[in-house]
């Protein structure tokens, strides 16, 4: 599926000049229709099209041998204009339970970046099966700058949807193996290659990897950078895709048992925890016994100490988000920003106890 070329140009102009308006690059009137057309190399007749949708939303009016006015200049049409930016992030509930905490910090630092240039943040909490009506029903405010979708799934007849609206929209913490909205995503890949280089520098040539059997892009990605890194380097890993009620009684079944593994990745914080309770009751110590990696942020256990994981720099998400929304080119072709992630190290790794290091 794709969106056909000529309305793609359509919506690349008027996205384009929307946003310019918003942010006051016009001051009182557009450029020449002509102009636009030379400078977006478009047929004339596209730029016509595209200043009549801008009409149609309440940004410009045009006045016969005069030209295309900006209406947000004009004393009537801008009292009480107040340009906003869309935050749409997961219910709280769902996020609690996955323990992907660091969404928080991109949430905030979004809301920042909006804040610091002038913009105020509406934020909205949805689910995967209605954030995109969510969006759909408020893009055409002529207020509206533009809508973040925060560690939400969008499938991609979802995001076709969202890459035809008149604002534009960014995917944060989600992506698609065909993009057609720009997003901004972490260097999942590497995540896993992070987590498999800390392991087995300590020594550990048993791993064993307990992944929610989710297919979104971000787990797959992880889990590939761990394979890839065990196969050159000999490493044995077992990989156990897991739903949660299914949980506990795979961990404890690959826990038992002298080829045991020494040292085992969590797909989130929570479930790390939940590991170590496993663990726990077998009567293995952490990390004495076994070493246990996560990705997502710090979460603390019952020690109040905290494991060891690839953590996520929610901050630089938000911050790039916002860029991105505020920039002509992620309209011109969709744009993917990697977000790089960094070892916390915790109390939770160890080298594997000494007859299984060899």
């Amino acid at each position: 599926m794709s969106i056909d070329s000529s309305k793609a140009k359509y919506l690349l102009v008027c996205r384009v000049l929307r946003n310019r308006i918003l942010q006051g690059k016009y001051r009182d009137k557009l450029p020449p229709e002509r102009d636009l057309a030379e400078e977006f190399h478009a047929n004339p007749k596209t730029v016509q099209v595209a200043v009549a949708q801008l009409e149609a939303l309440g940004l410009v009016r045009r006045a016969p041998r005069q030209g295309t006015f900006i209406t947000a200049s004009e004393p009537d049409s801008a009292a009480g204009r107040t340009l906003f930016v869309r935050l749409i992030a997961p219910r709280r509930e769902s996020v609690i339970q996955s323990g992907d905490i660091y969404w928080s910090a991109a949430a905030y630092h979004f809301q920042l970046a909006a804040e610091n240039h002038g913009l105020s943040v509406v934020s909205r909490f949805a689910t995967s099966e209605d954030v995109v009506a969510q969006t759909v029903s408020q893009a055409r405010n002529p207020q509206l700058l533009g809508t973040c979708i925060l560690s939400i799934p969008v499938t991609l007849a979802g995001s076709i949807e969202l890459a035809r609206l008149p604002s534009p929209v960014v995917l944060a913490d989600w992506e698609l193996d065909d993009p057609v909205v720009s997003c901004v995503v972490f260097d999942n890949l590497s995540a896993g290659q992070l987590a498999g280089e800390h392991l087995i520098g300590l020594g550990h040539r048993r791993i064993a990897a307990f992944m929610h059997p989710e297919d979104s892009p971000s787990q797959r990605d992880r889990l590939e950078g761990l394979v890839r890194l065990c196969r050159q380097t000999g490493v044995s890993m077992t990989n156990h895709q897991v739903s949660p009620h299914e949980f506990a009684s795979a961990v404890a079944s690959r826990l038992r048992g002298p080829d045991r593994p020494t040292a085992a990745v969590f797909s989130t914080p929570s479930s790390a925890e939940a590991g170590c309770a496993i663990a726990g009751q077998l009567g293995l110590r952490v990390p004495q016994d076994l070493s246990i990696i996560t990705f997502g942020g710090a979460l603390t256990a019952a020690d109040s100490r905290v494991f060891t994981s690839v953590a996520m720099k929610g901050h630089e998400m938000g911050e790039k988000a916002f860029r991105l929304l505020s920039d002509d080119r992620s309209f011109e072709k969709p744009r993917r920003e990697l977000v790089l992630c960094h070892l916390v190290k915790g109390f939770s790794t160890a080298p594997p106890p000494a007859e299984s290091s060899s």
